[in-house]
């Protein structure tokens, strides 16, 4: 079990093209952002939009080399030089499938709780309910995802949460989402009626920091409690 945190993006973005024969950024505007009526929410960004996009800062004491070794693994880089190319303009005017999707914390909420719904929010519907059943559907048991090294379950679409413990707070068995560039972090609970768009710029990784962020997520799932129970 292996995290393809860039390469699967191009093989789907591939895919996408050859059968609707649209790019992915075209296809993401007509069949999402423009429906739900986004500003944002789209592959890179016109070179007029640069000032308004936050940069990202690496923050914290030096990443141990064991980090900086999955990071290697997982992106090519290291989190400086990481941070650095996420802050280029090359980067973020460029279609990255899988890297760099541009979003404000409303609307990629927004966005999840659409999917919580089963893919219609305010009378508008993006995606067909056994469309979003099927991607959240497990693929695997908890095991070690060999690349980020933390116990992963996977959909064929989103990391899932399980219980007790998972990405998205302790006892979140039936929450799926994904993780972003460090603390990056946007998932619905569908148990909890809850979406939520954690964005941060600050990348800190593994260091006290990351102690708080993660308890805030453990928070977010105490104290809010489940309204139903799903199977």
């Amino acid at each position: 079990l292996a995290y393809h945190a860039l390469t699967g993006g191009y093989l789907l973005g591939e895919i996408l093209q050859r059968i609707t024969g649209k790019s992915l950024r075209t296809f993401l505007d007509e069949e999402i952002r423009q429906p739900l009526n986004f500003k944002s929410f789209t592959y890179g960004t016109d070179e007029k939009n640069l000032p308004l996009i936050a940069q990202d800062a690496v923050t914290g004491p030096r990443t141990p080399d064991a980090i900086t070794g999955i990071l290697k693994r997982s992106l090519g880089v290291d989190l400086p030089e990481l941070a650095q190319v996420s802050n280029d303009p090359r980067f973020r005017t460029s279609v990255v499938p899988s890297g760099n999707l541009l979003s404000t914390p409303d609307e990629a909420c927004r966005f999840f709780e659409c999917l919580r719904r089963g893919g219609e929010i305010d009378g508008i519907r993006i995606f067909n309910p056994e469309t979003v059943e099927l991607a959240r559907r497990a693929q695997n048991h908890q095991e070690l995802d060999r690349v980020i090294r933390f116990p992963m379950r996977y959909g064929l679409g989103f990391m899932l949460g399980d219980h007790p413990f998972s990405l998205y707070g302790n006892d979140t068995p039936h929450a799926f989402g994904h993780l972003g560039f460090s603390q990056v972090l946007v998932w619905c609970d569908p148990e909890r009626e809850l979406s939520v768009a954690f964005l941060n710029t600050g990348k800190p990784l593994f260091t006290l920091e990351f102690v708080v962020w993660r308890d805030i997520l453990n928070t977010i799932a105490k104290l809010i409690p489940r309204s139903r129970q799903l199977r």
